[in-house]
């Protein structure tokens, strides 16, 4: 049977090795969160602008783990690649000017959508259409702002520069889909001036084909897509009753339409509402 002492003896190596790997350990660890990264958008204190935080692990080896401060920079690239940055500093819930009833009925919608998803894409579309100059893109974009401030990543759409682009590369296949893939899957789609085309005009068959591509992926697929357009959902039937049918039947009560009337042109006022 073996000594008590024998058994010291023999463990003395396997104690010391893991004192040196505690004490190994412990100096990268110290060593990692003492130094300074280069990440930069956001300066974060926790971690020094690297992105981790060192610790030690119940086994007692140093890992890396990710810094609070990159949900808040995943956050910020999402809204740098949204397209909407200079416009959330401008169209906020909090510069919404509601002196008309119609106005009022208008935030009043937006939040309770806001309120309804949660912030999560449910499948659910929210629709505005009517009068120019009556608000339709600052409540969209305050909108999708508080959604990008909560995680999601989203994207802005103007209908007509970004329809020129995917419908002028429809018969290259590998461009096409890189084009209009972004479109089709991101979280949050925000379409502004849906179908625009010059006054007095129709949607060409062409436009009529991608916005029912566009929908009907969304609609198909569950993705949360805001829409604002100076048609009203009558007229989107007009154009193409499929398409039109698929906006209002996920927007429900969240689809808006705002009479035309110059009177609600708040650009004609001065007031921030655009």
């Amino acid at each position: 049977m073996e000594s008590i002492a024998s058994a010291v003896q023999r463990l003395l190596p396997t104690m010391h090795s893991a004192r040196e790997t505690d004490e190994y350990e412990e100096k990268k660890l110290n060593t990692y969160n003492n130094s300074h990264g280069n990440m930069s958008g956001y300066e974060c204190a926790v971690c020094k602008n690297r992105g981790g935080i060192g610790v030690i692990t119940d086994e007692g080896y140093f890992a890396v783990r990710n810094c609070v401060c990159m949900a808040t920079r995943a956050t910020l690239k999402n809204i740098e690649r949204s397209g909407l940055k200079d416009l959330m500093e401008r169209y906020t819930f909090d510069n919404w000017q509601s002196p008309k009833d119609w106005q009022k009925m208008i935030y009043d919608r937006a939040k309770s959508f806001m309120e309804d998803t949660g912030f999560d894409s449910k499948g659910r579309f929210f629709f505005i259409g009517g009068q120019p100059g009556s608000g339709k893109t600052h409540i969209c974009t305050a909108m999708v702002a508080e959604m990008l401030n909560k995680g999601l990543s989203a994207r802005y759409c103007v209908w007509d520069r970004e329809s020129k682009h995917i419908k002028a590369v429809v018969n290259d296949d590998e461009e096409y889909s890189r084009a209009i893939n972004p479109l089709l899957k991101v979280k949050v789609l925000y379409i502004d001036d849906f179908l625009k085309v010059k006054s007095g005009a129709q949607p060409t068959d062409a436009d009529v084909k991608l916005s029912f591509e566009i929908v009907n992926y969304r609609y198909n697929a569950g993705l949360m897509t805001i829409i604002s357009t100076e048609f009203s959902p009558d007229e989107l039937l007009d154009i193409d009753e499929a398409m039109g049918s698929r906006i209002i039947e996920r927007a429900g009560q969240y689809a808006l339409y705002i009479g035309k009337n110059r009177d609600k042109n708040w650009r004609l006022r001065g007031v921030s509402n655009g």
